[in-house]
């Protein structure tokens, strides 16, 4: 190997057993393994509830004055924004999450169709 710039790299170094009866060695392998989705599980405090916020009636009533003002439908404005129908039905009524980037999305393409009226 004296043609080559680089060093040997030896990675682990322990020994590896293989013997099945050996119960120290399987008990220590799993109480180390990882298991699936571990890492990812967050552990919730009993008191500790995550609540998502709810669309404030202003901005549903507002949004449904606009829709109306335009002269489209719940549905209409669904398929032009590509959206499902039950999205601007539960916005409008209050019901849906509080999304700020869908909110102004919505505003934003009411607001355009406004000014061209």
């Amino acid at each position: 190997m004296n043609y080559q710039d680089w060093t040997e790299v030896k990675i682990g170094g322990g020994k590896i057993n293989n013997d099945k009866n050996n119960k120290e060695h399987n008990e220590n392998q799993n109480k180390s393994q990882n298991l699936p989705g571990t890492k990812l599980l967050k552990k919730l405090d009993e008191e500790e509830f995550i609540t998502i916020e709810k669309v404030k009636l202003d901005d549903s009533k507002l949004i449904e004055k606009k829709r109306i003002q335009c002269k489209l439908s719940q549905k209409e404005l669904a398929t032009k924004l590509n959206l499902p129908f039950v999205t601007i039905k539960d916005l409008e009524s209050g019901k849906g999450n509080n999304n700020k980037s869908l909110l102004s999305k919505i505003n934003k393409f009411l607001d355009n169709r406004l000014k061209q009226i």
